[in-house]
């Protein structure tokens, strides 16, 4: 089996190939602001973030951090 490496890009470029299986949970103390519209539906320093092989980083917001 080969083994995944880092592909050539900025220092904070993420090869999903990376991504541990089973997939690893943890928290993400980055300020996450999702806006539709000019309208901010959620602001949080206190996402999860799931990492798959093969698939992108997806973030799971606080129920309490959604404005709507």
């Amino acid at each position: 089996m080969s083994e995944a490496r880092r592909t050539d890009g900025p220092p904070s470029t993420e090869s999903v190939g990376e991504h541990p299986r089973p997939p690893r949970v943890e928290r993400d103390a980055r300020h996450v602001v999702i806006k539709h519209r000019g309208v901010t539906l959620a602001d949080s320093r206190a996402c999860i973030r799931v990492l798959e092989t093969s698939h992108p980083p997806v973030f799971y917001v606080p129920r309490n951090d959604a404005t709507r």
